[in-house]
């Protein structure tokens, strides 16, 4: 990722796979294709509730992001450590 200014993103990909599975391709192309388009949507919602003021940031999007608030607590979980912050506590949205 490279910031271009405060409104503009550019990403970059670099795919790296063998040559012999080259016709699984597509499939995950589509895939990557899916999960970047998710992932804008996510950004261009948190930049738009931060600019009017109705989102706090926080450590996590209550909203968006369990699945790394659950993963988190494990990994700090697995190493006797204190988990995340409240994902409640993040944000009032």
């Amino acid at each position: 990722m490279t910031a271009l200014g405060p409104e503009q993103t550019r990403l970059d990909y670099f795919y790296f796979f063998d040559p012999a599975r080259s016709d699984e391709l597509a499939a995950m192309f589509a895939v990557s294709d899916r999960v970047t388009a998710q992932d804008r949507q996510v950004c261009e919602e948190v930049q738009r509730n931060l600019r009017t003021g109705i989102y706090r940031g926080g450590v996590l999007s209550p909203r968006h992001e369990h699945g790394v608030a659950w993963f988190q607590a494990r990994i700090a979980q697995a190493h006797g450590e204190p988990g995340p912050v409240k994902l409640a506590a993040a944000s009032r949205v």
